[in-house]
C-alpha cells in the first residue's frame, strides 16, 4: 500500500524541523538522499532503481519533475509513520504502508524492511514519484481520486481477479461511487478505499484504452489550465463527463457477467443457492397474494348454481 499526503495538510511540515536528524545523507543528481536502517546493498539498489522508474513515469504522464526532491529512506513502518504523523499530523497503518509521497514537501517517503522482489520495489518507486510529477507544476486541482487513479497506472498496478468481479458486480446493481462522492471525500476506511482505489484506477485505464496513450497527459494539461474535472474530460473525449462515466460504468460491467461477478466475487455458488431460492420463495409468495386478491374480486356464485 502507498499513500499520499496532499499540500493542504502540510503547513506544520513547512514550520517543523527536520524529522531525519541522526540520518546519513548524500546529494545524487536530481535528488538528496537521507537514510537510516537500510544495509548498503539495499540503499544503492534503490538508488540504481531510481532513475529508470523516474523516466518512466515521466514518459507516462508527459512531464518533467523539474525540481529536486528528497527521498528519505526509514528503517521501518512505524518510523515511517511517525515521520508523517510529525510532519502533517496525519496517521497511515505502519504494517500495510511501503512509501507515502508527501508532494508539497518535494518528498518520498519509503520503508525498509524485506523487499518482496524488485518488480514491487520498482511499482512503489513509481507510484510515489507518479505523485511528485502530477504535482510538479500544477497550478489547478487535482482531486485525489485523480491523482490516486493515474499514480495507480503509471505504476503498472493491476487488480486481482477479486478485485475485478468485485467492481464488475458493482457496475452491474449500480454501486460504484459516482465522480462527484468520490471528488468531495476520497474513502479512508479500508474496504471503500480499496474500491475507490480500484474504480480510479480502471478508469485511467479505460480512458488510455480508449482516448490513446496522451490521454492523461492531456488532462493533466487541462487541469493545470484551470479547468475542473468535468470540463477537462469534456474537452479531452468531446463527450459529456455524463457520458464518459456512463461509457466507464458499461465497460467495467462488461469485464464479467453478472452471474461470475457474483461467483468470483466472494459470494460463492452456495451464496447463490441460497439468493435465488429466497427470490423464489418471495415470488411464490407475491403470486399467492395476487390469486387470493383476484379471488376476492370475483362475485359471490348465486345459490343453487352449478359450480363452474
Amino acid at each position: 500500500m502507498t499513500s499520499i499526503l496532499f499540500p493542504g495538510v502540510l503547513v506544520l511540515a513547512l514550520v517543523s524541523p527536520a524529522p531525519f536528524d541522526g540520518y546519513a545523507r548524500t546529494s545524487l543528481a536530481g535528488y538528496e538522499l537521507v537514510w537510516r536502517g537500510w544495509s548498503e546493498g539495499d540503499r544503492l539498489e534503490l538508488q540504481g532503481r531510481i532513475p529508470a522508474a523516474l523516466a518512466a513515469v515521466e514518459q507516462s504522464l508527459g512531464r518533467r519533475l523539474d525540481r529536486r526532491f528528497t527521498v528519505a529512506l526509514v528503517p521501518d513502518g512505524f518510523e515511517l509513520a511517525s515521520v508523517v504523523r510529525g510532519l502533517t499530523g496525519e496517521e497511515v497503518p505502519p504494517l500495510r504502508t511501503r512509501g507515502v509521497a508527501i508532494p508539497g514537501q518535494g518528498l518520498l517517503l519509503l520503508r525498509g524492511g524485506p523487499l518482496r522482489g524488485p518488480g514491487d520495489l520498482d511499482q512503489t518507486l513509481r507510484h510515489e514519484l507518479a505523485h511528485l510529477v502530477v504535482h510538479t507544476r500544477a497550478t489547478g486541482r487535482v482531486p485525489r481520486w485523480v491523482d490516486k487513479g493515474i499514480a495507480c497506472a503509471v505504476s503498472g498496478t493491476r487488480l486481482s481477479p477479486d478485485e475485478e468481479a468485485r467492481l464488475a458486480l458493482l457496475a452491474h446493481v449500480g454501486g460504484l461511487y459516482s465522480w462527484a462522492t468520490l471528488e468531495r471525500e476520497f474513502p479512508r476506511t479500508e474496504d471503500p478505499s480499496a474500491i475507490a482505489y480500484a474504480q480510479s484506477l480502471l478508469f485511467f485505464e479505460r480512458l488510455t484504452a480508449r482516448w490513446g496513450p496522451g490521454a492523461i497527459p492531456t488532462l493533466l494539461d487541462r487541469l493545470e489550465e484551470g479547468d475542473d474535472v468535468p470540463s477537462a474530460l469534456e474537452r479531452l473525449t468531446h463527450l459529456s463527463p455524463a457520458a464518459v462515466e456512463a461509457d466507464f460504468r458499461a465497460w467495467v460491467a462488461a469485464r464479467q457477467s453478472l452471474f461470475s461477478a457474483l461467483l468470483q466475487g466472494g459470494l460463492g455458488f452456495w451464496w447463490i443457492a441460497g439468493l435465488l431460492a429466497v427470490l423464489a420463495a418471495v415470488r411464490y409468495l407475491l403470486r399467492r397474494r395476487r390469486y387470493r386478491r383476484l379471488e376476492a374480486e370475483l362475485p359471490p356464485a348465486e345459490p343453487g348454481a352449478a359450480p363452474p
